[in-house]
C-alpha cells in the first residue's frame, strides 16, 4: 500500500490544475468589433497577441483586409497593437490578423454609403413679402462626398437663371439680386451628383411689392403778379419740392466694342456703379451657337479678352453680377483681299500713293552737324597723307655735304 500513495498524489495534483500545462499562441481582436458600421473612410485595427507558453520574442504580425495583406509589423514593447488603413471604399469589408503560427478568426464591418448631394434654402421663406427691391437669396449647399467640397450654383427666379455662385459644402451662400415687384418665386441648382443629374432645392413663392409714389410736399407759396395790358391777375404759385427716397443704386456694366472682326482680340472691361474697375470677376461668353466660355477672371483694371470664333452675335454674363444693361456683340467675317493683279471693284486703278515716315527737324540738324564732322575729319586725314606723300618724294643730301647753285640748276 506504501507504493499507491504517491500515484495518487500525482493524480489529484494533475485534476486540480487550473490551467492546461502547454497554451498554445492566439491573436485577439479589438476593434473594430463584429459587424459595426463606420462613417469615416479612414480605420484603425487593434488586436492582442497571446505567446502561450512558448517564448515569441518579437512576433511578426500582419493584418489582411478582406484577403489582402495591408501592412505587417513587428511587436516590440508590448503585445498590443493597431494597424491603419486610409480612404478605404465605402462598402462591407472581412478583415483579421495573423501573428506566428496564430490567426484571429475573421471579422466584417461596413462603411456606411454617403447621401446623395442637397441643397437646402434658408431665405426667403415661402410666403414672405416685401418692398425692397434688392433680396438676399441664401441657400446651403452639401456635397456629401469624400472628393468634391464645392460647387458651382445657379440661383434662378421665376422660370430663368439670373445669378451663380461659388458655394462651399456646408456652408451658407448669400446672392443678391435685384427682382421686378409682383409675386415671384425661386429655387437654386447646383453640380450633378453621382447619376449625372442636376441637385435643385425646392420651389418657394415671395412677392415683391410696388414702390409707393412719391411723397409731395407744398411749401415756400410764392405770390406772383402776372400783368397784361387790359388787366391785372394775381397768381399763387407754390414751390414744390419732391421728396423721392433712392432705393436703388448704380448697376455694375460690362464695357465691350460693338461690332468687331472674325479673328480679332475682343477687350472686355467690367466696371462697378461707380465706374472703377472689378478685378478678379468671370465672365461667360456666349456665341451664336448657344455654347458658353468661361474667359479668365478680370485682372487689377477690369480687362479680360477672347478671340471669337464664328460670327453672329456674341452675350455675355458676369458671375453673381447683374449687369445695368447687358451688352452684346456683333462679329463679322472678315473682309476678302482682290487676288493679285486686279483692282477691286470701285477701286481706284492707279498706284498706291506710299508716304514715307516724316523725320523730325531736330533729329534732321544732328544728322547734318554729324555727317559734316565726318566729312571734315576725311578731309584732314587725306591732307596729312598728301603731305607725307610728297615729303618722301623729296632727296635730302647727306649730312655734311654742300650743294652748289649750279648742281642744283643741272638737277633740275
Amino acid at each position: 500500500m506504501g507504493y499507491m500513495r504517491p500515484a495518487i498524489s500525482i493524480c489529484l495534483f494533475a485534476l486540480l490544475l487550473p490551467i492546461p500545462l502547454f497554451a498554445s499562441q492566439s491573436v485577439s481582436l479589438t476593434a473594430p468589433s463584429g459587424g459595426a458600421s463606420l462613417q469615416s473612410r479612414d480605420v484603425t485595427f487593434a488586436f492582442t497577441f497571446y505567446p502561450g507558453n512558448e517564448t515569441a520574442g518579437q512576433p511578426l504580425c500582419a493584418i489582411y483586409v478582406d484577403g489582402v495583406r495591408l501592412a505587417q509589423k513587428r511587436l516590440v514593447e508590448s503585445s498590443s497593437s493597431a494597424f491603419e488603413a486610409k480612404n478605404l471604399s465605402r462598402t462591407t469589408h472581412a478583415w483579421y490578423v495573423a501573428c506566428e503560427d496564430a490567426q484571429a478568426a475573421v471579422r466584417t464591418f461596413a462603411i456606411l454609403t454617403l447621401p446623395e448631394p442637397a441643397v437646402s434654402q434658408n431665405f426667403p421663406a415661402s410666403g414672405y413679402s416685401t418692398s425692397a427691391n434688392y433680396i438676399d437669396f441664401s441657400f446651403t449647399y452639401n456635397s456629401n462626398s469624400d472628393e468634391l467640397d464645392a460647387s458651382n450654383c445657379s440661383l434662378a427666379v421665376g422660370v430663368s437663371f439670373r445669378a451663380w455662385a461659388m458655394a462651399r459644402s456646408g456652408v451658407r451662400t448669400t446672392i443678391r439680386y435685384n427682382v421686378t415687384p409682383g409675386e415671384n418665386s425661386w429655387f437654386v441648382r447646383c453640380g450633378r451628383n453621382v447619376s449625372g443629374k442636376y441637385v435643385s432645392s425646392g420651389q418657394r413663392f415671395f412677392g415683391v411689392q410696388a414702390q409707393p409714389p412719391p411723397k409731395i410736399n407744398a411749401a415756400h407759396a410764392a405770390n406772383t403778379t402776372n400783368r397784361t395790358e387790359n388787366s391785372s391777375v394775381q397768381t399763387t404759385l407754390f414751390n414744390i419740392s419732391v421728396v423721392e427716397k433712392n432705393t436703388s443704386k448704380a448697376q455694375p456694366r460690362l464695357v465691350v466694342a460693338q461690332q468687331a472682326t472674325l479673328g480679332e482680340e475682343v477687350l472686355l472691361k467690367l466696371l462697378d456703379g461707380n465706374s472703377k474697375p472689378l478685378a478678379g470677376r468671370k465672365i461667360t461668353v456666349i456665341s451664336p451657337d448657344g455654347n458658353k466660355l468661361e474667359l479668365r477672371p478680370t485682372d487689377s483694371s477690369g480687362v479680360t479678352s477672347f478671340y471669337p470664333n464664328a460670327t453672329g452675335s456674341y452675350a455675355f454674363i458676369a458671375d453673381g453680377i447683374e449687369l445695368a444693361s447687358p451688352p452684346s456683340l456683333q462679329i463679322a467675317a472678315p473682309k476678302t483681299r482682290a487676288p493679285t493683279g486686279q483692282n477691286p471693284p470701285d477701286s481706284n486703278p492707279q498706284a498706291p500713293i506710299v508716304s514715307l515716315p516724316q523725320i523730325p527737324a531736330d533729329v534732321k540738324s544732328d544728322n547734318i552737324l554729324m555727317f559734316a564732322g565726318v566729312a571734315a575729319a576725311m578731309l584732314f586725314l587725306l591732307a596729312l597723307a598728301a603731305g607725307f606723300f610728297l615729303l618722301s618724294m623729296h632727296k635730302k643730301p647727306p649730312i655734311g655735304e654742300k650743294i652748289t647753285l649750279k648742281e642744283v640748276k643741272g638737277k633740275k
